[in-house]
């Protein structure tokens, strides 16, 4: 689907929520008037055009993208989708702007509570739908100080993956954004880099040749956006010894492999 069929297809699905709430008495009335706004072509969270970049289906529900950066969220519930958006699916209102010259993270956020912290398996499944969707049986390892943090294995071959995660953020990187709305790194984005593979660098290195390392860069940014990368910043990269190592973002657009 273009972006079009795409947009018209979340209209649509809008357009019927709205009609079966709208006399709901129950229904809250910032509710209806966000499903009237997407009904209408304006993302109800911005209030821009709505144009419905992307949409992603996976066992959690569906996931509609927004060109304007917000996101809505159906969800399954016992088999059953739930028209409630997923509060822990809110990134939609963070925001992200880099320097090209020097980039460097910078988030603002309004609304409700949104969930910055993401689990190793929320990572990995991330990724896996993205980079290997054939890899469905996920699963963590629960053996402690490890390389090996997640195991996928494709049930049709047997064949696994082996995956360690690791976080591009410092641990207090998101800590005041519910409080001043605000949050912006220190730092340029390739040394978080390039610290967050260090973090992870005293393994063994033939172990290492068998595993994947995932830096989790939620909310995520384009390769594009890193502009040229140095002979020394690769090298640095590739002397990790890892398998592959990629940056898995809140988007497939996002989630790009280094090495």
């Amino acid at each position: 689907m273009n972006t079009i069929e795409k947009t018209k297809k979340f209209t649509d699905l809008a357009k019927k929520m709205y009609e079966f709430d709208k006399d709901n008495p129950t229904a809250e009335k910032d509710w209806l008037t966000m499903l009237l706004s997407f009904s209408n072509g304006i993302c109800g969270m911005c209030h821009r055009p709505l144009i419905v970049k992307d949409i992603q289906i996976n066992f959690q529900g569906t996931k509609y993208y927004f060109e304007c950066g917000h996101m809505y969220g159906l969800m399954k519930v016992d088999d059953k989708t739930s028209k409630i958006r997923d509060p822990n699916l809110s990134f939609n209102r963070v925001s992200i702007a880099l320097n090209p010259d020097a980039p460097n993270i910078k988030a603002t956020h309004s609304g409700p509570k949104i969930k910055t912290e993401h689990s190793e398996l929320e990572i990995a499944r991330k990724f896996i739908e993205i980079a290997y969707p054939e890899y469905q049986n996920i699963k963590k390892n629960n053996e402690e100080a490890s390389l090996v943090d997640i195991v996928a294995i494709n049930d049709n071959t047997n064949e696994s993956l082996l995956m360690q995660v690791t976080k591009l953020y410092p641990s207090d990187f998101w800590k005041e954004l519910h409080t001043i709305n605000k949050v912006e790194t220190q730092q340029e984005v390739k040394p978080l880099i390039l610290k967050s593979i260090e973090r992870k660098h005293n393994f063994d290195q033939d172990q290492k040749k068998k595993v994947i390392l995932l830096i989790d860069s939620w909310p995520g940014f384009d390769k594009a956006t890193l502009g040229s990368l140095s002979e020394e910043f690769m090298t640095k990269v590739s002397n990790a010894g890892y398998k592959e190592i990629w940056l898995v973002g809140s988007l497939g657009e996002l989630t790009f492999r280094l090495i």
